[in-house]
């Protein structure tokens, strides 16, 4: 198992507990709020997932 393969999940996990405590404690919603650092959260989320993916292919 690759280094990658096992920080991958770590990553995933530490994006899911941003995102519950930012919707818990700051009211976040995604996927309809406007809030430049949602979008943020969520560009920089997908842009490791592509990237990781891209890598693996390569």
């Amino acid at each position: 198992m690759s280094v990658q393969s096992r920080q991958l999940p770590l990553v995933g996990m530490l994006f899911a507990v941003v995102a519950a405590v930012g919707y818990l404690a700051f009211d976040w919603h995604f996927g309809s709020d406007g809030s430049p650092v949602v979008l943020a959260l969520a560009a920089v989320a997908v842009a490791v997932a592509v990237g990781s993916e891209l890598r693996t292919r390569l």
